[in-house]
């Protein structure tokens, strides 16, 4: 069960039908005297989001613009458990909603993605044998159709997501916790550093040399630590902090 899968030649044209050649436009530079002109959308690849009575009988057509899939396998994706999970996330995109995932597309190379916040009218031919022929020459696949179902509910999420504060959402509580995990490891790297910088300098009261590229990753170490919990620890301190005390944030 790929997402994709060869379309047959003889189906009307449906919800989830990839097509090839189709030239999308988006407004570039809205603001301008002239309200903007048209920037042409890569690499003019889409797919159909128009319920099947729409795609079957109308002149016009809604879509969504596909385009290069840009995600990077992660350095700590080693296992085949770690590829399992990343290619499930990638699949169901829960930290983007806004992309659905393609994988390999017939007669396309690499890996692709259906943009769901670039959406497009496409017109269409009416007439049975134009139809025919366009359909001929432009559709090369199709979701399968447990994809198409989940379509549906992938275009909610991608409008009905609003999402939430990263920061102020916690309750105190967890908040708290989640400092003091931070913190803990913050103490943990610092006194890894401070361990490296006196081998360090034994090594040096010994004539002898020690690696700075250790030092140098304890460092990098505290700093990425540091980045991640001082917004957290800000909200915790300003949630805390009495009325009369004087303000450290």
């Amino acid at each position: 069960m790929p997402i994709t899968e060869p379309a047959p030649a003889d189906a009307p044209l449906s919800q989830g039908d990839i097509l090839q050649g189709i030239r999308l436009f988006a407004t570039k530079e809205s603001w301008s005297p002239f309200g903007g002109q048209a920037s042409e959308k890569k690499p003019n690849l889409c797919l159909v989001l128009s319920r099947p009575c729409v795609a079957q009988h109308k002149e016009h057509i809604t879509v969504a613009a596909i385009e290069k899939y840009w995600g990077t396998v992660p350095a700590d994706v080693k296992t085949f458990d770690d590829v399992l999970a990343f290619l499930t996330e990638t699949r169901d995109a829960h930290e983007s909603p806004d992309v659905f995932y393609l994988g390999q597309i017939p007669t396309q190379s690499g890996r692709f993605c259906a943009r769901l916040d670039s959406i497009h009218s496409v017109q269409i031919p009416r007439v049975s044998e134009q139809r025919t022929a366009f359909l001929q020459q432009r559709r090369i696949a199709r979701l399968h159709a447990e994809f198409a179902r989940d379509l549906h509910v992938r275009i909610l999420r991608a409008f009905a997501s609003l999402g939430f504060d990263d920061i102020s959402w916690f309750s105190t509580e967890d908040l708290n916790w989640l400092v003091h995990k931070g913190r803990g490891e913050l103490a943990a790297a610092q006194a890894e550093l401070q361990q490296r910088q006196s081998a360090k300098a034994q090594k040096e009261f010994q004539s002898q040399t020690y690696p700075d590229q250790q030092i140098a990753e304890a460092q990098r170490t505290i700093t990425a630590i540091s980045e991640k919990l001082d917004p957290y620890a800000k909200e915790l301190a300003r949630r805390t902090q009495s009325p009369s005390s004087p303000n450290l944030t």
